[in-house]
């Protein structure tokens, strides 16, 4: 029911107020946006107005620390001179704490803090002391709770969560570092009145000189913190009055020279806290005038694009709607057009449809033949793989019987050695036997001389002369055998030396045929990885100009239909007259 409202409605109305409906749904988001921006500015401006609350809460909570610090060291100074104290006015500054207190002290969550607070101060400067030590004491507990109030309205008061870094680090200064540095500088000073005290004790002395030395290093540490804290706000600000108005009380609270700070007094601290606490209100103030002004801009530039959306969507609407009154008629005109130009391409369709049927019969005729020749390759280079094995093989048992002829070489060259020892031998038995046979002589000469009584041993004489012989003459038979021993030896070294020359040549010729066989084998698997690539290329051929066959079939069915849809052409024109004129029953004429 309600879709059927919408499209009546629809219906009656023009192009351009359509149009302009559109460009409202979408503006829309940019106006969500925009109220999403500002939302985030105002809590921004909610947070900075917060934090310039804490500054006001801060003011007196400060100057409470420094009047507490002045009431302490007068009474500490009366009490170590043994004069009646007489303490300055805490009330004034408790008073103004009250004040801001009971406005935003639920808020800061500081009251019950406070109300402690109150009851203690009442408490210590009421109180009678019987030594300065008793009112250096208790005066210096109300003093740090003093500061910790301080340091919760930062905390309440966002002023600890600053998110800027100028005022942050002033922030720092005022609310965590000068208070401490008060208290510390005045229990420097009243240390030191205790301690130059008349009837100070010499056990006491001690413990003050090291109670002073603790409160020295704290001094130092919290001044240069200050120091450090406002060096990096001066580069950090934009606001360039920020130096110039805090450089003078800095130098007299903390002097000019930063590695030894000669704290000044509790005055010109309130001096220095005073000038903190305006320029950090200052640069609050600043932030929360941008964030308006941040808002202001983007509220303008909102309100402009809107009216520049709305007259770039009206002129749009009307150059579009002369377009689609264009279109509509071309798209009359050219609804002929393509029906003649269908019938051209159906006739074309169907030629290239024949074609493409030749082709993939020729294609898949040649995919045979070459995986033929594949396969072919693949048989050759199988042989050539075969061929390559045994040549690396008769290489291998070439490299081997050289390694045999040389081991024979050697061998018989050591036959030849043995054969030429054997004959030394054989002349040391030759001379041997000379000797022995020249001993047989003389043993016969001798035995002739001697007569009958040497008759015996010319017979072993004989003996031994005959053996002489012999042997002489078997050790020439040894002699000439190793003789011809030894030629045998060198007539085999020179055979053994000549086979191996001839493998070594073998060799030679077997490793360039196996390297001649390694790159046919390298070549015939390159030819048949291409083939088989041919083979695969081909095969995608054949799908390919079938696929195209089919796709031409296809497209002559859709010629068929783009002649339905050239008729339907007039009747998109008449409907788009109707739409830019918001007419109803429009369609096409009969």
């Amino acid at each position: 029911m309600l879709g059927t409202m919408v499209r009546n409605l629809s219906a009656r109305m023009s192009f351009a107020k359509k149009f302009g409906i559109v460009g409202i749904a979408l503006v829309l988001p940019l106006a969500f946006v925009t109220n999403a921006y500002l939302g985030v500015q105002r809590s921004s401006e909610s947070f900075a107005a917060k934090e310039r609350q804490g500054v006001t809460y801060v003011r007196p909570a400060v100057d409470l620390v420094a009047a507490l610090v002045d009431a302490r060291s007068a009474t500490v100074g009366a009490l170590s001179a043994g004069t009646t104290p007489s303490v300055p006015d805490v009330q004034g500054a408790l008073d103004k704490v009250a004040a801001v207190d009971g406005k935003l002290g639920e808020r800061f969550g500081t009251r019950d803090q406070f109300v402690a607070l109150r009851s203690e101060v009442g408490t210590v400067t009421g109180a009678r002391y019987a030594t300065a030590k008793d009112a250096f004491d208790a005066y210096g507990k109300a003093i740090a709770d003093a500061t910790s109030l301080v340091v919760q309205a930062g905390n309440g008061s966002n002023l600890i969560l600053d998110p800027d870094l100028d005022s942050f680090y002033v922030m720092d200064s005022w609310v965590v570092q000068l208070p401490v540095l008060l208290d510390a500088s005045g229990a420097s000073r009243d240390l030191g009145a205790m301690a130059a005290a008349p009837a100070a004790r010499a056990g006491d002395l001690g413990d003050r000189v090291v109670e002073e030395t603790l409160v020295s290093g704290s001094v130092s540490s919290h001044a240069a913190a200050i120091r450090s804290d406002l060096a990096t706000a001066y580069a950090k600000t934009h606001r360039g009055s920020l130096k110039a108005t805090l450089s003078a009380p800095v130098s007299a609270f903390l002097g000019t020279d930063e590695n030894r700070p000669a704290i000044g007094s509790v005055a010109e601290g309130r001096s220095l806290q005073s000038a903190l606490g305006s320029e950090l209100d200052a640069l609050l103030q600043a932030r929360i005038a941008h964030f308006v002004a941040k808002e202001h801009t983007v509220l303008l530039v909102d309100a402009l694009g809107f009216a520049l959306a709305a007259a770039l969507f009206y002129a749009l609407s009307r150059w579009v709607s002369r377009i689609v009154m264009g279109i509509a008629a071309e798209l009359a005109t050219s609804s002929g057009e393509v029906t003649e130009m269908s019938a051209r391409i159906a006739t074309g369709s169907e030629d290239a449809t024949a074609n493409a049927r030749k082709v993939s019969v020729a294609a898949h005729q040649v995919n045979d033949n070459v995986h033929l020749v594949a396969a072919a390759m693949e048989e050759m280079s199988s042989s050539v793989r075969e061929i390559s094995s045994g040549a690396a093989g008769v290489t291998q048992i070439a490299v081997t019987a050289a390694e045999v002829a040389a081991a024979a070489t050697d061998s018989v060259g050591a036959l030849g050695e043995s054969s030429r020892q054997i004959g030394e031998v054989v002349a040391v038995i030759t001379s041997i036997a000379e000797q022995t046979n020249l001993l047989a002589l003389n043993a016969t000469i001798e035995a002739a001389r001697a007569g009958e009584s040497g008759k015996g041993f010319a017979v072993v004489a004989h003996e031994v002369k005959e053996l002489a012989k012999e042997t002489a003459a078997a050790t020439d038979q040894i002699a000439s055998r190793v003789a011809r021993i030894q030629e045998d030896t060198e007539r085999a070294v020179q055979a053994i030396l000549g086979i191996t020359s001839i493998i070594e040549e073998i060799k030679d010729s077997q490793l360039s045929i196996a390297g001649a066989v390694e790159e046919q084998e390298v070549t015939a698997s390159e030819i048949t990885r291409n083939v088989a690539g041919a083979a695969d290329g081909v095969t995608v051929i054949a799908t390919d100009v079938a696929t195209v066959a089919d796709q031409a079939q296809e497209i002559s069915a859709g010629i068929a239909r783009t002649n339905d849809r050239a008729l339907g052409l007039l009747v998109i024109a008449e409907t788009l007259r109707g739409v830019i004129t918001g007419a109803r029953g429009f369609g096409p004429t009969a």
